[in-house]
């Protein structure tokens, strides 16, 4: 069928308003196909009526009500994948080349990997806003770290921050929030005044007379938990906006009297005892970990009860086999590039960016299959029922929401909201779905299930040693069976370059062009004159961004200028 006599010349032509209509509803692929059929064609999508035709939902990945390109600032990008877009199109053909390498079997991945101080890495938070990395140590102190240079900004020392803080991260308003020991959990903004870059100032300690296990921060509140059977909300908004303030009155001589600052606690939930420590939040709702009684969740301005979610009603089951990896002669080439490299590194500081190795023998790509984890007699398949599986990390985006269990299963909802509203159906919905993985039963090296992330359609899991990253959909009430059966797809990643250096994840993160989670590597400590090989905690980031024509590569050796900072 010819379209509005394009091609044959007749006058019978349809305006071009209703064509434009028609190409919006085309995907990138039928597009492009089109603007091949003719000459007019492509004048017409190319040229004339390009911004419009590209702008189209169905081209770019852009968040709802948008009008131009200003949500790109807030892009979480490793490489500045998006810096200099300035057309819809130019969007869509970026988004399609990064969508293609990670939907690759055999992506094109760069990175890094940094070692941070002389202690093993516990937790860490990127600022791709400021270009920095926030992390804390088994050892105790805390970080800030140039993400592009390696070079240190700005330290804690170790009797400043306790050992194996657990770390929470605002990258809007550049806050950070760790516990003290004794139930206190210290709120810190960063100093964004020039010169000051990577400094941190205190904005407040957070005291409880009940023990804290966990604690959560995003959409502009702070949200505590404790196995006591308490839940706390505090605005963070308020308390940035209090600083402000403070910052005002050194002004004001009209009033010599210190003002008194409002309550931080939005409010006080009353939720069930027995609380692993694992949360999350949502615009509304929070979420607790509740071991076998699965996840409850609760309203954040009431502290009502929202319902309760439990993976074990759950009917539809698939599994991942266990990544195998190539021989252990693989294994010690990887070992060997990174000790190079770390020792390389190591007389020039102890922050230092270490060049990322190539080889692909820990990339593995997979698929999730139908059915319960067959029972092969080389794997270790848990034996725990799911009915007694013990729930940790959950996390949500929008109405999905994802959790991972002690046994390695992972819990998939792409409707929350509903479920609670009817969590009878549970048993027969087609919006969620049991992954089962591989566990081997250590509870020593897996406790509740690992680390966990979700973000644009993409969970990332560890178990084992393993890191996983699946695809799953973005729609609300998406029939899970079917897009696992049909559209999922995922690789598997090593935490280690082999050889037993595996350590469990502490921290992962899934973005729009990477991944980053802490890596065991090998490190080198002198003894008696000589040098004597140790594992080393680092903090590993991969990008999926392809390269730019006539853009720098972030991820290239850092250039003079940068250098002679970092040293």
């Amino acid at each position: 069928m010819v379209v509005c006599g394009m091609q044959d010349g007749s006058s019978d032509r349809l305006t071009p308003e209703v064509v434009v209509r028609i190409v919006h509803f085309l995907d990138v692929e039928g597009t492009g196909r089109l603007t091949q059929a003719s000459r007019a064609w492509h004048q017409f999508i190319q040229h004339a009526h390009r911004e419009v035709i590209y702008a189209s939902p169905t081209k770019v990945d852009r968040p709802e009500g948008s009008r131009d390109l200003a949500f790109l600032r807030d892009k979480r990008s490793l490489t500045d994948y998006f810096k200099g877009v300035d057309s819809w199109r130019g969007l869509c053909k970026r988004q399609a080349k990064l969508r293609r390498n990670w939907q690759s079997d055999s992506p094109a991945i760069r990175g890094r990997t940094f070692k941070v101080g002389g202690d093993p890495v516990w937790r860490f938070r990127i600022d791709f806003k400021r270009r920095f990395i926030v992390s804390t140590a088994e050892g105790g102190g805390l970080h800030v770290t140039d993400m592009d240079t390696g070079e240190l900004l700005w330290q804690l020392p170790r009797r400043d921050v306790r050992p194996f803080a657990h770390l929470e991260y605002d990258m809007e308003r550049g806050l950070a929030a760790w516990d003290r020991f004794g139930n206190s959990i210290e709120v810190w903004q960063a100093d964004d005044d020039v010169g000051n870059r990577g400094v941190f100032r205190r904005a407040a300690v957070l005291h409880h007379d009940c023990e804290t296990r966990g604690y959560q921060l995003s959409y502009d509140t702070l949200c505590v938990v404790s196995s006591d059977g308490e839940g706390f909300v505090y605005d963070m908004k308020k308390l940035v906006d209090r600083n402000d303030d403070d910052d005002d009155d050194g002004d004001d001589d009209d009033d010599d009297k210190p003002k008194p600052k409002p309550s931080l606690l939005r409010t006080h939930i009353d939720i069930e005892h027995g609380a692993v420590g694992h949360l999350d939040q949502g615009a509304d709702a929070v979420v607790y970990s509740m071991a076998r009684k699965g996840y409850h969740f609760h309203d954040k301005a009431t502290g009502a009860s929202l319902g309760r979610l439990q993976p074990a009603k759950c009917a539809n089951t698939f599994h991942i086999k266990q990544p195998l990896y190539n021989d252990d002669e693989d294994d010690a080439e990887s070992f060997v590039l990174e000790s190079v490299a770390v020792l390389e590194t190591q007389g020039r500081g102890s922050n230092r960016v270490i060049p990322l190795p190539s080889g692909g023998s820990h990339f593995i790509p997979l698929r999730p299959a139908a059915g319960r984890h067959p029972n092969h007699a080389d794997l270790h398949v848990s034996e725990i029922p799911l009915e007694q599986d013990e729930w940790g990390a959950g996390m949500l985006s929008g109405s999905f929401m994802v959790g991972v269990s002690r046994a390695g299963r992972i819990f998939l909802c792409s409707d929350w909201p509903a479920l609670l509203a009817d969590p009878e159906s549970a048993a027969t919905s087609g919006c969620t779905a049991i992954i089962e993985t591989v566990s081997e039963g250590d509870s020593d090296r897996f406790d509740m299930g690992g680390w966990l992330s979700i973000r644009n359609g993409r969970i990332c899991f560890e178990v084992d040693g393993r890191i996983y990253i699946l695809t799953v959909p973005t729609e609300p009430g998406a029939h899970l069976p079917s897009f696992l059966s049909e559209s999922s797809s995922g690789f598997a990643i090593a935490s280690s370059p082999g050889l037993g250096l595996s350590r469990p994840v502490s921290f992962m993160a899934v973005w729009d062009d990477c991944i980053s989670f802490t890596y065991c590597t090998i490190g080198w400590a002198v003894e008696i004159d000589r040098l004597v090989p140790q594992p080393v905690k680092a903090i590993r980031l991969l990008s999926w961004s392809p390269s730019v024509d006539g853009q720098k590569d972030i991820l290239s050796e850092p250039d003079e200028e940068s250098a002679s900072r970092a040293e």
